[in-house]
């Protein structure tokens, strides 16, 4: 399945461990296909950064993306969201034909529309494990 990663689970799962952390497990393992856009990598790591203040961890996770997601360029821009910020992700799930975004941003959630589900990491998970079942 093709998913884009919301920045909000990357820092979840980074400090906090949890379903994001499995979540970012099975992107690195390659059993869920993780659509990012340049704009997506820039947010992972000035949030990363903001968050830890610590450049390296930035780096870290800004690289773990380049190498285990999969880099499309934006064919369309979405302006539905309420938090216009969020409107990258929409578009990155478009261009990379994303399965669902996978957010825990209530304004992303509550999104009425748009031809790609947003799902929260836990609802998701459960959706793969059934499909693999």
């Amino acid at each position: 399945m093709r998913i884009v990663f919301d920045t909000n689970l990357l820092i979840s799962a980074v400090f906090y461990g949890g379903k994001p952390l499995e979540l970012l497990n099975l992107i690195k393992q390659g059993q869920v296909d993780a659509i990012v856009t340049p704009e997506i990598l820039a947010e992972y790591r000035k949030s990363m950064f903001n968050f830890s203040q610590d450049e390296a961890i930035s780096a870290e996770w800004h690289a773990y993306f380049r190498e285990f997601g999969i880099l499309v360029q934006n064919t369309q821009k979405f302006i539905l969201c309420r938090d216009a910020d969020d409107n990258k992700f929409l578009n990155a799930a478009h261009a990379g034909k994303a399965d669902f975004i996978v957010s825990g941003d209530k304004d992303l959630r509550d999104l009425k529309g748009f031809h790609i589900p947003v799902s929260t990491v836990s609802a998701f998970l459960a959706k793969l494990k059934e499909k693999n079942a």
